[in-house]
């Protein structure tokens, strides 16, 4: 998590950086390849994000490589959204890759 940038669920920008891997090396139980296949979602795509007691729910807007100077305030918002972060291709620094996604639940 970001430090600055809102919590889950609440009103703002949720920014997560995650590591990527190669893909064959993803294991959903490894904080480590987390985000190896960030780039398979899609809009509509549900992202579930567990805080203490609550599931909360949200749904992809869209997804794709980040200009190569963006600035995390440049991804504001006024409702809860969240945003992840990682690098691409998986397993390499080459590019940043994002996923937006709004709460919905």
């Amino acid at each position: 998590h970001l430090k600055g940038t809102s919590f889950p669920g609440e009103n703002g920008n949720s920014v997560i950086f995650g590591h990527s891997a190669l893909s064959y090396l993803y294991n959903p139980r490894d904080f480590q390849t987390i985000f190896a296949r960030l780039d398979e979602l899609k809009f509509g795509d549900s992202i579930f994000i567990e805080t203490g007691s609550r599931v909360l729910k949200f749904q992809v807007e869209k997804g794709g490589l980040l200009p190569e100077r963006t600035l995390v305030s440049d991804l504001a918002s006024r409702k809860s959204r969240l945003t992840l972060i990682t690098c691409y291709p998986p397993g390499y620094k080459s590019f940043t890759y994002a996923v937006t996604a709004i709460l919905i639940e």
